[in-house]
């Protein structure tokens, strides 16, 4: 190779190693990147439910190890509660409001209707494992209700032949189980309501309250159970739910 030539290769070179240099990116001292978008795409496992409750309508309702996540179709409404501290939060995206509430004050969503005053008469019951069951795919626990229990007094609303399908196969914080009977109108043990059926008139058959239509697994981005932080702060949850005409109804009852 003569001198002109290997002058002109020898630029070249020296060109091409300069404009990678420049256009390579670059990462902060002791960065990762390699580490930092595996971070970025952690998500986590879920079970999630397609339901349909009596008082609460369609229901999609997604359940982690250690958060929980349900948002109803009929009023648009969204609840989320998670570890560590386990606060409620409300939200509606239509209106952009959210209440919040500690998990152990929390009396249950408007989203369920009268739950807080129908759901404590379950609790006046004994409850009869009777078995499993393949419900939605998943193995379910069966039980049929019994009789009132020693000292307890008759419910106000009538119920009998009852009975509630639950799920115990997936390992959650007890939280977890506590928002989930909380949200349902079902008895207060199993792990993860699916299904309660039970006739309130000795001459109506048994009416459904709780149906699950779906259930499959999926893992999730875990901001799904975040609750946003620019919607407007409310006092009452019926806030959540309903305009200024229905609040004090609302209030009025749950009362």
């Amino acid at each position: 190779m003569d001198g002109s030539r290997y002058l002109f290769w020898s630029f070249a070179t020296c060109i091409l190693a300069l404009h990678v240099f420049i256009s390579a990116p670059t990462f902060a001292k002791n960065a990762q990147p390699s580490s930092l978008a595996k971070a970025n795409s952690v998500k986590v496992a879920c079970l999630i439910l397609e339901q349909d409750n009596n008082y609460g309508g369609e229901e999609r309702i997604w359940v982690a190890p250690n958060a929980v996540r349900a948002f109803s179709k009929r009023n648009n409404v969204t609840i989320v509660s998670k570890a560590p501290d386990w606060t409620v939060y409300v939200f509606n995206d239509k209106r952009h409001v959210v209440f919040s509430a500690p998990l152990a004050k929390w009396q249950g969503g408007n989203v369920q209707g009268l739950a807080k005053y129908f759901g404590h008469v379950w609790d006046s019951y004994e409850w009869v494992k009777s078995g499993t069951q393949n419900y939605s795919g998943l193995k379910a626990n069966k039980f049929k209700q019994g009789k009132l229990k020693k000292g307890e007094p008759v419910p106000d609303k009538i119920a009998m032949d009852g009975e509630y399908l639950c799920y115990d196969e997936m390992a959650q914080d007890p939280h977890v189980v506590t928002f989930l009977h909380k949200l349902h109108i079902v008895p207060e043990f199993g792990s993860i309501p699916l299904f309660i059926r039970a006739k309130h008139s000795k001459f109506d058959p048994p009416k459904i309250g709780l149906e699950t239509t779906k259930a499959y697994k999926e893992k999730v981005d875990p901001a799904i159970f975040a609750a946003p932080s620019t919607y407007k702060s409310v006092r009452l949850e019926n806030d959540i739910y309903s305009d200024e005409n229905m609040q004090g109804l609302l209030e009025d009852i749950n009362n």
